[in-house]
């Protein structure tokens, strides 16, 4: 979030109509809203682009997404690469690409913007680990690599263990395999 300018996350913004408003009450914290309302801290920030993460005002109205409507459990965001289309995007995410395009309604698909902020459904699901593997969940910059140096892992055991996943195109709250 930290790497991100305001203008990518008011592109967002922008792209993410349906929202709710929700006030701040005593005791809220960027993170507990994130867990409580099953959201990540990328959307929070991308919704509400003025947001101070370290300081939260009593009363103050937070943007959420309705993603109960739209029938996914959380959103994340991703930057398009060169070269890549919507439907390139939807199998590296294995989502469907009318489910980008639900998501971001405003997006020109013939003429994708390289680095452009868009958001990515996440869908309930949890991948099948080995007995040997425990599930593990994407975290704000975590990569293949720093997942695999924290658990003293090899990188190459970690993709092995993960062979639908796109070791370059993780997502916070992506659930992948940890092997033990």
């Amino acid at each position: 979030m930290g790497n991100c300018s305001k203008d990518h996350f008011q592109e967002i913004q922008q792209s993410l109509v349906k929202t709710k408003v929700y006030q701040v009450k005593l005791g809220d914290t960027i993170a507990a809203l994130s867990r409580r309302f099953n959201v990540s801290v990328a959307s929070l920030a991308a919704i509400n682009p003025s947001l101070n993460y370290n300081f939260l005002r009593l009363g103050q109205s937070l943007h959420l997404p309705k993603q109960e409507e739209l029938g996914y459990s959380k959103m994340s965001y991703y930057r398009i690469k060169d070269g890549e289309t919507l439907l390139s995007i939807a199998q590296k995410f294995n989502v469907k690409l009318d489910q980008l395009r639900e998501v971001n309604p405003l997006l020109d698909e013939t003429e994708l913007e390289v680095n452009k902020l868009i958001l990515i459904p996440l869908l309930p699901s949890t991948p099948f680990c080995s007995k040997e593997s425990i599930i593990y969940i994407v975290k704000y910059r975590d990569s293949f690599e720093s997942i695999a140096k924290k658990y003293n892992l090899s990188l190459s055991n970690l993709k092995e263990a993960n062979p639908n996943i796109d070791s370059e195109a993780l997502l916070l709250g992506q659930k992948i395999c940890l092997p033990i």
